[in-house]
């Protein structure tokens, strides 16, 4: 069993039990607005060290071993009376069972306090595993690397689409006219943002413009690519004593967070509102950058779900307000639309040149047959 030091002098000072001034105005920053988009903890990971080579795997590593992303916390996390729900007690421990759906679906509660610390693990996490340096010298890299972007990870995020964009079920619309992109009551808080014209829309949109939706899949699979060589930089240093098999494992959970659906889900519709909006002429860098500010400033990361007294631990209602985590990585990334467009500008040379004819196919038809 590895036994922990204790580098108080060099990990991050956000795991400790006992906050410091600057930890503490640091986690009231993420109930507010610029918290959604902006890394409360970047400036202090920042000073550590400087990247050389930011694409240095074994570097970022290591300086996330050192900044302390296996180490537990001074104080113990106390379980809420009759919770059942895994607590976040170190930066890994990002259990999602601590969302939304155990609320809504479990009724079991999840006290504010629990879900600011796994949403703070998880931009913790995220910054040390993904500085914007090494993140973005890589996506240029891979867009670069050659003719055919193809790969297992674009593959898997192909068959994610699973059958279109249609309503998902959802109950509740926004109280819009279709298309009108907008409108000051789009701003939803339950993460439906469309009616369902305009997804109807979205799939007419996707079978005339599938290069589209695969330059969506081509941004996730190069996050998963670069995820993957993180993690394999924290297998090849194979030191025990800095980590565990456990470790390695809950590393590769927090990256399969990044492979789900629903960035492709939110954005494809707004894409197709702006290219219907503007007469279907071919979309640009400022339509790229315009649906991404669409879906953040309306409420495609965020989730306000109510808990009852009969579920609050407390017996007293109240809302949880659910805010993506991802969002600040993806703001960084995304908000001026350069490499959503890079990579749809490398997608459709792909598939001019004769490349990534299946994946054309497998997009049609999973939305021609939803």
């Amino acid at each position: 069993m590895k036994q922990k030091q204790n580098n108080s002098a060099s990990k991050c000072p956000f795991l400790n039990g006992t906050l410091n001034q600057k930890t503490t105005e640091a986690k009231t920053d993420l109930s507010s607005d610029n918290s959604k988009t902006e890394c409360p903890y970047t400036q202090d990971i920042e000073k550590t060290a400087t990247i050389i080579d930011p694409l240095n795997f074994d570097w970022i590593a290591r300086n996330a071993i050192k900044l302390g992303i296996f180490e537990h916390r001074d104080q113990p996390v106390t379980r809420p009376k009759g919770s059942k729900t895994p607590l976040p007690d170190r930066p890994l421990d990002i259990p999602y069972p601590n969302g939304p759906m155990v609320i809504e679906r479990r009724e079991e509660d999840v006290p504010v306090d629990t879900m600011k610390d796994v949403r703070r693990n998880i931009i913790l996490v995220t910054q040390l595993l993904m500085p914007n340096d090494s993140v973005n010298a890589y996506f240029e890299q891979q867009l670069k690397k050659n003719e055919d972007p193809d790969s297992p990870q674009l593959q898997k995020a192909i068959s994610d689409i699973y059958g279109g964009w249609k309503d998902y079920g959802y109950k509740t619309t926004p109280n819009v006219e279709s298309f009108d992109f907008d409108s000051p009551d789009r701003k939803v808080a339950n993460r439906n943002l469309y009616t369902p014209e305009e997804l109807k829309e979205t799939n007419k949109f996707a079978i005339k413009n599938p290069e589209t939706v695969l330059s969506i899949a081509l941004f996730r699979s190069i996050m998963q690519q670069y995820l993957a060589e993180a993690i394999q930089a924290f297998k090849n240093i194979n030191e025990p004593d800095l980590m565990s098999s456990q470790d390695i494992e809950d590393l590769e959970k927090y990256a399969g967070q990044w492979a789900t659906n629903n960035f492709n889900r939110e954005l494809m519709p707004a894409l197709a509102m702006i290219y219907k909006n503007k007469g279907e002429t071919e979309l640009d860098q400022e339509d790229f950058a315009k649906a991404f500010g669409f879906i953040k400033d309306n409420g495609a990361f965020d989730n306000h779900v109510k808990v009852s007294k009969h579920v609050a631990g407390d017996k007293k209602a109240r809302v949880n307000e659910f805010h993506c985590p991802a969002m600040f990585k993806l703001n960084n990334l995304l908000s001026d639309g350069t490499l959503l467009f890079q990579a749809y500008e490398v997608t459709r040379e792909a598939v001019a040149q004769g490349h990534l004819s299946e994946h054309i196919r497998t997009i049609r038809s999973k939305v021609s047959n939803p």
